[in-house]
């Protein structure tokens, strides 16, 4: 661990309570304080600017610019390093502005909680979010609108306890993820998931490439949220989109585990290319983790059992799910994470002391 001192102006707060938004604009660092920190620091950021936030509660923000966020932590379970958690209240906004005309380029955004809404209300192109958890993940920019379009954006070990809605998306992809609930995309879009745990995937998810993941339903109509364009009507079997409420006929799967071994249950027997595809042991649902994985939840490590390991094996020769493939799960921070800061309650000669200090845990993507 190391300690930084940053200076800022006359400001009086009681120290280790208020939340902490730390901008970097090059060799410059501004300080912001309080729950509305981390909307002050996207405020004041222009592209290509990091902002570290510290463990606390902070106002959702609209994002407008292309900058690199990292907060404390998202984990409701602690990994092999303990740390604190950065969350957000009320929805986030991703609305990146264009530069010159083309659309801004690498937002980054690691180790957030999100229990509400996320909304990505216009193209996003180039983003990666790693290590959050998210509730409902919109790439609508509100309930009401059409799907917004995203080109090569990346999900990497997250967390999704409501939804993921991948919209009109160019190559998006989630690896590592664990995902509650997967929706519906558009006939044009294509997503590739990689290593996952998805407990309920929409049978109106299109061109989806699955690899080394497991699977454990598909919704059926009215278990999921459907936006405009979208009809509450849909059952399976009653258009071409549907098949008996299989995985729709237009995805491919390599090395996947559907949890039912009877073949009228099975989810990816409509799917065109099937290589090395698993399935569970019993009709009634097969279950290869340490821990169900019937619903889902925050505490789940979603482990293989031992036996499961041996059993299930990737593309890539190791075990299928979180902990294999290019990234395997870990909550640990990437970069350096802000542990503790104090924050003077006098200022001295029209300036504020503040002292925080940085874990670095060495892990990376």
């Amino acid at each position: 661990m190391f300690s930084a001192l940053f200076f800022a102006g006359t400001f009086v707060v009681k120290a280790q309570d208020v939340p902490m938004a730390v901008l970097q604009k090059g060799d410059d660092t501004q300080c912001f304080y309080g729950s509305g920190s981390f909307c002050d620091a996207c405020k004041a950021a222009d592209h290509g600017d990091i902002i570290t936030l510290s463990e606390g509660i902070f106002t959702a923000p609209t994002i407008t610019k292309a900058v690199s966020i990292f907060g404390s932590g998202a984990d409701l379970v602690t990994d092999t390093i303990a740390k604190p958690l950065t969350r957000m209240n009320g929805d986030i906004h991703i609305a990146v502005d264009s530069v010159d005309g083309k659309p801004a380029t690498g937002l980054y955004m690691e180790g957030i909680l999100s229990d509400e809404e996320v909304w990505v209300e216009h193209h996003l192109e180039q983003a990666s979010f790693a290590k959050c958890r998210f509730k409902n993940f919109n790439f609508y920019a509100s309930a009401d609108t059409t799907m917004t379009t995203s080109q090569m954006c990346n999900f990497y070990q997250c967390r999704f306890a409501g939804y993921l809605e991948p919209g009109d998306a160019n190559a998006l992809a989630i690896h590592n993820s664990v995902i509650n609930d997967i929706g519906r995309n558009t006939s044009e879009s294509t997503v590739n998931v990689f290593n996952c745990v998805v407990i309920n995937t929409s049978n109106q998810l299109q061109n989806a490439v699955f690899k080394n993941s497991y699977f454990y339903a598909v919704r059926i109509s009215g278990s999921y949220r459907i936006h405009s364009g979208g009809s509450k009507n849909n059952t399976c079997g009653n258009s071409s989109m549907f098949s008996n409420c299989t995985v729709h006929l237009s995805c491919s799967a390599f090395n996947c585990l559907d949890n039912y071994l009877n073949t009228n249950v099975n989810k990816f027997k409509n799917v065109t290319i099937k290589v090395s595809m698993y399935y569970g042991n019993t009709s009634d649902g097969y279950n290869p983790f340490k821990r169900s994985t019937t619903s889902y939840s925050d505490t789940n490590s979603y482990e293989l059992t031992d036996e499961a390991k041996t059993k299930y094996l990737g593309t890539d020769g190791n075990p299928i799910c979180l902990y294999g493939g290019d990234y395997p799960y870990t909550t640990r921070p990437s970069v350096p994470y802000i542990v503790e800061k104090n924050i003077g309650t006098k200022s001295e000669n029209g300036k504020l002391k503040v002292s925080v200090k940085v874990a670095v845990p060495g892990a990376s993507l």
